[in-house]
This record gives structure tokens, sequence and C-alpha cells, in this order.
């Protein structure tokens, strides 16, 4: 049990054992769980800034908007979407090398 409020203390912030002690097992795993995650949304958020920092310091004419349009995610919260759309449009995967190595590897004998 014991290992169970350190986890809490460390992760949640939380304690009050008598709080801990009326949660089930169930609201325990799910609370846990989500502080891992808000960890890990942390992590992405760092990289996604740590990103973005490479991209403004190596390109001409880069500006915050160019970054990320925080008007149009605004515009789009207040319509009631919770996510925006990403401004940026991934590009179709090119699979011309892929299909040139399936070819000649189709071809090839193993040697005996």
């Amino acid at each position: 049990m014991m290992k169970v409020y350190e986890l809490c203390a460390r992760y949640l912030q939380v304690y009050d054992e008598d709080v801990i002690g009326s949660w089930t097992m169930n609201e325990y795993k799910a609370k846990l769980k989500g502080a891992h995650l808000r960890e890990i949304d942390q992590l992405e958020n760092l990289s996604k800034g740590a990103m973005m920092n490479a991209i403004a310091a190596n390109k001409k004419g880069t500006t915050a908007k160019k970054l990320f349009d925080a008007q149009k995610a605004r515009r789009e919260l207040e319509k009631g979407s919770l996510q925006y759309t990403r401004q940026e449009v991934k590009q179709p995967l090119d699979k011309t090398r892929y299909n040139k190595m399936k070819k000649a590897m189709s071809s090839y004998q193993m040697p005996v």
C-alpha cells in the first residue's frame, strides 16, 4: 500500500491518505494513466517547441503566424471544434524507390 501512496504523491500530487483510500483500484489506475499521459503530452509539446525553434532559426521570413496560427485555432474552438485542423498538408508517400527495390529483390537468387 505504501507504493500506491508513493505513486499518488509523485504523479498525481495527492497526499491525503483518506482520499487515496476512497478510490477504487480502477479509479486509481485511470488517474495514474492520466498522469502518465499528461507527462507524454508535456514532452510532446516540448519537442514541438524545439522543432518550431529550429525551423524559425533556420528559415528566413518565418513569423509566429506561419508556425502556428493562434487566431485560426481560437476561431475553430469558438465554432465548437475541440480539435483544430493542422495547417500543414502531408505529402503523399513516394513509393518509387520502394518499388525499384522490390523489383530488384524479386529477381534475386540466394546462393546455395
